[in-house]
């Protein structure tokens, strides 16, 4: 006999594969420094694949092309998140790192791909992301997914904009 209290065999299915994506393939679950460790070997892995991805589109721009990619990223995150936070019962749970995936995604949008701006990305996004300047800690209030995201995102953005400072300055690594 089936109890309503219990989930269904599809019911959990689904919730595993909400748990897989939001916390980054399980990542979000080391304990220690669980965004870190999402971002590391999620979102860098992450980046070179959209990176190559759209470089090879034929009939889009590649920066347009990997913008549709990180976009479609932070629309899946937002709904995945927000689906996690009531999965984990914890409102932004350290085990969700979707959103520093896509944060970084957004930290490197229209760099040249070479190793020190990976790092340097990799580093000043981790930074920004803990000490969120700029106002950028009040995203966290927003409902739901939204909330978890949108702080990694605007993150990301100050970082692209740090970067692409040094990039456009001439100093080369």
């Amino acid at each position: 006999m089936i109890q309503f209290n219990e989930l269904s065999k599809s019911q959990k299915a689904f919730d595993f594969i909400v748990k897989l994506i939001a916390s980054g393939c399980f990542t979000g679950y080391s304990k220690f420094a669980s965004g870190t460790v999402g971002c590391f070997f999620i979102g860098i892995p992450t980046y070179l694949l959209i990176y190559y991805l759209s470089h090879c589109c034929l009939f889009i721009e590649p920066n347009l092309c990997y913008a549709l990619f990180v976009t479609m990223l932070t629309i899946i995150g937002i709904w995945v998140s927000g689906r996690a936070e009531i999965i984990f019962a914890q409102r932004d749970s350290g085990k969700i790192v979707i959103d520093e995936v896509v944060g970084y995604l957004f930290t490197m949008f229209a760099l040249p791909l070479n190793i020190l701006f990976i790092v340097l990305g990799f580093i000043l996004f981790r930074v920004i992301d803990v000490w969120k300047p700029l106002g950028i800690r009040s995203l966290q209030k927003l409902p739901g997914g939204w909330g978890v995201m949108f702080d990694d995102c605007a993150g990301g953005v100050v970082t692209c904009i740090i970067l692409q400072i040094i990039n456009i300055s001439g100093v080369r690594f």
